[in-house]
């Protein structure tokens, strides 16, 4: 401050002005003392002894910011209303989740997220930011491929992405690891960073259940597994129990086969039913329902047409007819009916083979030859086919035979 004139005593009345400089970084604040006012500079009369104060205040700048783009905040340290001229503020950008800071703008520059900014004036500084984006990497484990929607190489923080698994022929999908679990398919992907994620596919696995119907036998699979794979083949043999015989093989809603064995490849999962029958001489026959399944039947009543009685019993058998002459066995000629008792036909079972391979050999070197001995004479037709008897067979290759 100085003062016009400047000495050290003023006359009454004197006019004194006074003149407030500011230094560097400070202004005129206003008077004090025996005077007031900002008015500057000030001219006082002196008419008495008079102290006045000069006072002076640093200056002082706002600072504003604001976010140009994307989403977070600026953080200002110190963070004042005002700050004096010549203090330094430090600006720190933060992103908000799922965003990245980009660069300064206004009085603040640069992309590194702390700007100092050097207060000596009014100023104001913003900030950009940008949504992250992130890869989605999928793999393979098997046989198959992911398919993804939508399919770009770089996707936006928040957003998804659908992964459709498809499986190869003969696989099947079996789940997610990495960035999913579980086995839903097709699924949704958050992506909220870099993703990787890996689908498996295993090779399908049939199953294969056998069984036997109709009596003793077991079924060889070869191979016997657990589980077969796509493709693989199978041989599957019916060993029937003492006293049975192969019948056929079911597969449910595919067929009937009546070779053994069979073979296949495996393409589902598949039951395989095997049949046997009974060896016996007796086993029952389809087309005639009436027959138990003993070695004798009930009634034949279109063959015997009326001439059975209350203890008939009429024999089916694949025997030479003169064999049921036999011990055990009889032709009641008079009557018309053939008897024969269940150890009889038990025996020419058993021996049918060797009886077939005699007569076999008999033909080769001479012909028919002679009648065997212990046959009916009316039964080769030599004879009495006037008597009006009949003898009533039911054999093994459905043939009726009526002779009389």
């Amino acid at each position: 401050m100085t003062k016009s004139p400047n000495q050290a005593v003023y006359d009454y009345a004197t006019p004194v002005t006074l003149n407030a400089t500011a230094g560097p970084s400070y202004h005129f604040v206003g008077w004090s003392g025996d005077t007031t006012g900002t008015t500057n500079p000030l001219t006082v009369p002196v008419i008495r002894n008079k102290s006045i104060t000069a006072t002076f205040a640093i200056n002082t700048y706002t600072l504003a910011t604001s976010v140009l783009a994307g989403q977070g905040i600026i953080d200002r340290n110190p963070d004042l209303t005002d700050y004096p001229e010549g203090s330094t503020v430090d600006l720190t950008a933060i992103a908000a989740t799922g965003y990245h800071f980009t660069s300064w703008g206004g009085d603040a520059s640069g992309t590194d997220a702390l700007a100092p900014v050097l207060m000596d004036r009014n100023k104001s500084a913003n900030a950009s930011f940008a949504i992250n984006r992130h890869t989605v990497t999928v793999t393979v484990n098997g046989s198959g491929t992911v398919t993804r929607s939508p399919d770009q190489p770089l996707y936006d923080y928040g957003s998804q992405v659908t992964l459709t698994a498809v499986p190869a022929a003969g696989f099947h999908f079996a789940g997610w690891t990495g960035g999913l679990t579980g086995s839903t398919n097709p699924v949704n992907l958050l992506v909220n960073g870099d993703k990787t994620v890996q689908a498996r596919f295993i090779p399908n696995a049939y199953t294969l259940n056998v069984s036997v119907t109709g009596g003793a036998g077991t079924i060889g699979r070869s191979p016997d597994l657990a589980t077969y794979s796509p493709g693989q083949h199978v041989v599957i043999t019916l060993t029937p129990g003492p006293g049975f015989q192969f019948a056929d093989f079911t597969i449910p809603n595919l067929g009937v086969a009546t070779f053994n064995p069979i073979e296949f490849d495996m393409d589902s999962n598949t039951t395989v039913i095997g049949r046997v029958v009974a060896e016996a001489a007796t086993r029952p026959e389809r087309d005639d329902p009436g027959l138990g399944n003993g070695d004798q039947g009930s009634r034949f009543d279109q063959l015997l047409a009326g001439h059975a009685r209350a203890d008939d019993r009429v024999v089916r058998t694949r025997l030479p007819l003169h064999r049921l002459d036999r011990p055990g066995g009889a032709v009641d000629q008079s009557a018309g009916r053939v008897h024969g008792s269940r150890q009889a036909l038990q025996r020419d079972l058993r021996d049918r083979p060797r009886r077939a391979h005699r007569e076999r050999q008999r033909q080769r070197i001479g012909g028919q030859g002679p009648r065997p001995a212990g046959l009916p004479a009316r039964l080769d037709g030599s004879a009495d086919r006037q008597s009006g008897s009949r003898i009533l067979v039911r054999d093994l290759g459905r043939r009726h035979l009526g002779i009389g």
